[in-house]
């Protein structure tokens, strides 16, 4: 039995100071890059913001949500807007409703348009103190 300890121990100890014996050493040499050809990647951001709901003449309802895209020359917005005629049962639920619908259509639009969501973040709108939600997105630059 001791002579199994001792056995064990030996091997236990060759293979702590020998932990690679009989593996072939791969070394990864750092792939070079050529620096002067690197051209970093430009992008495009756009930013949905101000969600909003209103009800028209003919009491259908409609759920605003804008975009608004951000380039060197200054912003350009676009309005992204469900309506529908709400239900007697509905109750006040629909504005809310129409508001996120309009959300939801235009982060389709977006991911249908090859963007990709990069995060949220609180702004304060002109017209109110409360903060508000900003979804932020961004594209390779076409």
């Amino acid at each position: 039995m001791k002579f199994r300890k001792l056995i064990l121990f030996a091997v236990f100890g060759i293979v702590l100071l020998f932990p690679n014996f009989g593996v072939k050493a791969q070394i990864n040499q750092p792939q070079k890059t050529n620096v002067e050809n690197f051209t970093p990647r430009k992008w495009e951001y756009c930013v949905i913001y101000q969600p909003y709901n209103g009800q028209t003449k003919d009491k259908k309802v409609t759920g605003v949500a804008i975009i608004t895209y951000l380039d060197e020359t200054g912003e350009r917005e676009e309005k992204v807007e469900i309506e529908s005629t709400p239900k007697s049962s509905q109750g006040a639920n629909v504005y809310s409703l129409q508001t996120r619908n309009a959300v939801s259509k235009a982060f389709a639009q977006l991911g249908n348009e090859g963007w990709e969501f990069i995060g949220k973040f609180p702004y304060i709108p002109i017209y109110s103190q409360e903060p508000e939600l900003a979804f932020m997105f961004k594209r390779p630059k076409q």
